[in-house]
Parts: C-alpha cells; structure tokens; sequence
C-alpha cells in the first residue's frame, strides 16, 4: 500500500515538472516569437547604441504590454501565467509571474524544482536559438535578464529563477 502511494506520487511529481516546464517554455517561446522581427528590424535603422537601447527596451515594453493584454493563460492544470513585466530600474529585467495549483506547490518549493525547470527552459531556448540568435545577442548586450517567479493561490511567493541570456548560447 505505501509502495503503491508513492508510485502515484512520484508520476504526479514527474507530471507536475512537466507541465511547469512547458508553461516556462510556452511563455518564453511566444515572447520571444513575437519580438523578434520587430526589433530586430527597428534595432538595425540606428548605430547609435544608446538610441538602440532606447528602442530595445521600448519594444520590450511594447511586447510585454500585448502579452498582459492576453493574461491571465492558464498554460497547464498546475501553472496560470498572471503577469509578465519589464523594467530598467536595477537593470534590465523581464519578470513572468506564474500562479501555481496546490498541487505543485510542494514540488515547486524544493530547491532542485526550480534548477530543472531552468535546465529544461535552456534546452528549448537553445533549440529555438538559430531564429533567435540577433534578439538574445542584443539582450545579452543591453544585460537583459529573465526572471521566473511562481506564487501559491493567495500571492506568496513559493520559488523563483534568473535566466540570463548568455546562457541560451552555445
């Protein structure tokens, strides 16, 4: 009987980090997706790095208002993505703030969770880095940083993770 119980818990562990993987994975894919043309294009039509900068994190703002527009998605039976936001003030920072179900709150809390969570959103991000290669090059120039914050159903913050993009190159 125990056997047995902690079978089924391990599966809904292993299940858990699957789908909070995909939810990091979908929101960064999507973003990224959607700015890239757009600010690759516009980022080309000035040399002047301060001007560049100016427009990078205007068309960071710009995105991350249509991507809000769209929230709250629930991306999975554990994760909601809530809220996604951009700042300059301590650097510049993308925040994705995702509400967990109870069920992945546990998960979620162990330091390893966030690790392989940040591993699995490297490897895709790698994958899609020949589409994105100009983008992540100008957000490691401009010292872009992702932040990953989950939260429990009444707004405590349970975990989170920084992504730098240098680490998406290979």
């Amino acid at each position: 009987e125990e056997n047995k119980n902690t079978k089924q818990g391990e599966s809904l562990k292993e299940k858990m980090k699957r789908w909070i993987i995909y939810a990091v994975v979908f929101i960064g894919i999507a973003f990224m997706n959607g700015l890239i043309k757009t600010l690759v294009a516009e980022s080309h039509k000035t040399s002047k790095v301060e001007t560049k900068y100016n427009t990078f994190d205007k068309l960071m703002r710009d995105q991350v208002k249509k991507m809000n527009a769209q929230l709250p998605i629930r991306i999975d039976e554990y994760t909601t993505c809530t809220d996604v936001s951009y700042t300059t003030s301590g650097g510049r920072k993308m925040i994705s703030k995702y509400r967990l179900a109870d069920e992945a709150i546990e998960y979620a809390m162990q330091g390893s969770a966030m690790q392989e969570i940040k591993n699995e959103m490297i490897r895709s991000m790698r994958v899609q880095y020949p589409k994105t290669k100009e983008i992540t090059t100008m957000m490691i120039e401009c010292g872009m940083i992702y932040k990953y914050e989950y939260y429990d159903r009444h707004g405590k913050l349970i975990n989170s993770y920084i992504l730098h993009p240098r680490e998406i190159v290979y």
